[in-house]
């Protein structure tokens, strides 16, 4: 196509449902309105950042931040991330991608973002890194553990005929962790309450970069999705609140996953953490997940002895990547692992 002319303009909701209509498009599945709203619109830090390419009155591109509050270097301190950067697939090539990019990049510096972090796709991740500035982050590895191995053994196509073979393989993986043997109780909840907070609190000091996990973030996140794709469970030793596990699902490529989307425990009780998600694990099976992804943090300790519990290396890590916004941040810092508490459904980003 040849060079047009178009404008960046901010969002407002007259332009909802051609965002809508996009990202449907782009993504090739349909957003709700609802789900817009609750994410975007809704967003509890109250910042919305949002930029539209307009092509004679027609939205023909959206870039739209997030801003979450995050704890960096002690400090809560608001952070935003991109999370749809679309085009129109007749408008590529125009440069819409960067401008608005850069246009959200602006807006949230001027609004004191501390910096900006990012989950990019293959095709955003060049245009990110090596023209807008962006680095990269070194992530930890991921582990799963097959449920159901005749499912995904129907998924890869060299083993699709003999699937039929793997079905003993899933007893192998049977079984999990009993939380009655840990002196602990798992009660399902509707809502976070000052518990949440509490159990925050008393990690804050010796949390590194991650999420401000109050239970406003919680409840927002996890409880008034629209989709309704989690439950939170409060761990509980008596009628004292020792932490909390929020359970999520997902499908990719006809594989159901189940995980542990956030996990919490008070310091006493860190120790157990991965103890208390296998509790979980005949949970995933009742609900027909193929198999339970783990996402291991340095913050954590060492690394789990994975294979003594039944979870497998995947050859493969999620792509992070970071720029300064108000604060000039060190590379060092960012791009060590180490300096990380992110979990699987901090964000939707897999």
């Amino acid at each position: 196509m040849s060079r047009i002319q178009w404008d960046i303009v901010g969002y407002d909701t007259s332009y909802r449902a051609e965002v809508l209509e996009l990202m449907e498009l782009v993504q090739g599945h349909a957003t709700t309105p609802q789900e817009f709203i609750w994410w975007f619109e809704n967003n509890p830090t109250g910042d919305l950042n949002i930029y539209l390419g307009l092509h004679a009155g027609r939205v023909i591109a959206i870039c739209c931040h997030s801003t979450f509050a995050m704890l960096y270097r002690g400090e809560e301190r608001n952070v935003s991330i991109p999370l749809n950067v679309l085009t129109h697939p007749d408008y590529r090539g125009q440069g819409l991608f960067s401008n608005l990019e850069i246009a959200s990049e602006r807006d949230a510096l001027e609004a004191g973002s501390a910096f900006m972090l990012g989950f990019p796709n293959k095709a955003s991740m060049p245009i990110l890194v090596k023209r807008l500035g962006w680095g990269r982050i070194e992530t930890e590895r991921l582990y799963f553990r097959p449920l159901r191995c005749e499912r995904l053994a129907r998924r890869v196509p060299v083993l699709e005929l003999i699937a039929p073979a793997f079905i003993p393989f899933s007893a192998l993986f049977r079984g999990g962790s009993d939380l009655s043997k840990l002196g602990l109780v798992a009660d399902r909840v509707e809502t976070f309450g000052e518990w949440a907070d509490e159990i925050w609190e008393a990690n804050k000091t010796t949390l590194p970069i991650c999420m401000v996990r109050r239970k406003e973030y919680l409840n927002w996140r996890f409880c008034e999705d629209p989709k309704k794709k989690y439950s939170a469970w409060l761990i509980r030793k008596g009628d004292t609140a020792v932490g909390y596990c929020v359970l999520g699902s997902i499908t990719k490529q006809q594989i159901h996953i189940g995980y542990v989307a956030n996990s919490l425990m008070l310091p006493e009780y860190r120790e157990l953490g991965f103890a208390i998600e296998r509790t979980f694990i005949e949970h995933f099976r009742e609900i027909e997940m193929d198999l339970v992804l783990r996402w291991h943090s340095s913050w954590e300790g060492p690394g789990r002895p994975y294979w003594k519990s039944k979870y497998l290396l995947l050859p493969k890590r999620l792509s992070f990547i970071y720029k300064s916004g108000s604060v000039q941040v060190e590379a060092r810092e960012f791009e060590d692992s180490g300096n990380w508490f992110l979990q699987l459904g901090d964000l939707d980003f897999f």
